[in-house]
């Protein structure tokens, strides 16, 4: 298992809180889980120093 960080950033790219750390199997399970946190900003997603996904905002 991978530890993934989940950001939320605003529109502009900056993050707004400390990250969410997430263990998962691979890439697509920690977007899947990261989708949880999209609720008006958006997600970024990031494996060590690789980011993964940028999930938009859902306004």
């Amino acid at each position: 298992m991978a530890e993934y960080r989940l950001y939320r950033v605003d529109k502009e790219g900056h993050i707004l809180e400390a990250a969410v750390i997430v263990s998962c199997e691979d890439d697509d399970a920690a977007i899947a889980e990261a989708r949880q946190y999209v609720d008006g900003v958006a997600i970024e997603v990031w494996d060590r120093d690789r980011r993964v996904a940028v999930l938009p905002s859902t306004e």
